[in-house]
């Protein structure tokens, strides 16, 4: 069973995010994706001691992109003293290396994964800039999370609100406080702060 999917999963313990804390405190079992090749190794092998988790190695992004005639592959640029950050823009904290990573959509990664149509937890993205523009392209018809954990502290508050209008139409409300920073915070020496992640949470019908 799949509680969590985890967009931009970095290398497991990381300052971000809170997924650790659902995996080894309170028995979570996550789909994470990194498109990153050392940064995906690392985070298969920060979980390699739980089973049940699965890993994607891919970028997700709002559409399919071409590079250099290669369909479903996209440029991403790295730093190799900042290996646990990876972009898709190329000046991004200095990115210097580059290398081409498998892409796809969110709605697809959740097909190849049986998750369409099936409830689970919590969908969190921290990927480097395109967050909210994979969010605005999904549409949630038939994709069920319960919460949905997006950094949002580098976007201005007018494409906040564009989200917030987005995901209203599926019944999603954003939620304060987060739900997941204390618990989070509690178990990390130097946590990221809470407002820099938005939460929603759908909202019960009737």
């Amino acid at each position: 069973m799949v509680n969590m999917v985890i967009i931009g999963a970095n290398v497991g313990r990381s300052d971000p995010s809170a997924a650790w804390v659902q995996i080894r405190k309170n028995g979570w079992r996550g789909l994470f994706v990194e498109p990153l090749p050392q940064s995906f190794e690392k985070l298969k092998q920060y979980y390699s001691d739980v089973e049940g988790n699965y890993f994607e190695q891919a970028a997700i992004m709002p559409d399919v992109p071409e590079n250099e005639g290669l369909k479903g592959y996209v440029t991403f640029y790295y730093n190799l003293d900042l290996t646990t950050s990876a972009s898709t823009i190329s000046n991004h904290r200095n990115n210097l290396n580059e290398t081409t990573v498998p892409a796809m959509t969110l709605t697809r990664l959740l097909e190849k994964y049986n998750l369409i149509d099936v409830e689970f937890d919590l969908l969190q993205l921290d990927i480097e800039g395109q967050d909210i523009s994979v969010l605005k392209s999904t549409d949630f018809t038939h994709i069920l999370p319960k919460y949905i954990r997006v950094e949002t502290i580098h976007n201005p508050q007018n494409q906040i609100d564009d989200l917030s209008t987005h995901l209203k139409k599926w019944g999603y409300a954003v939620l304060s406080p987060d739900p997941f920073w204390k618990e989070y915070a509690a178990n990390h020496p130097a946590p990221e702060k809470e407002h820099y992640n938005t939460v929603y949470i759908k909202k019960e019908e009737g």
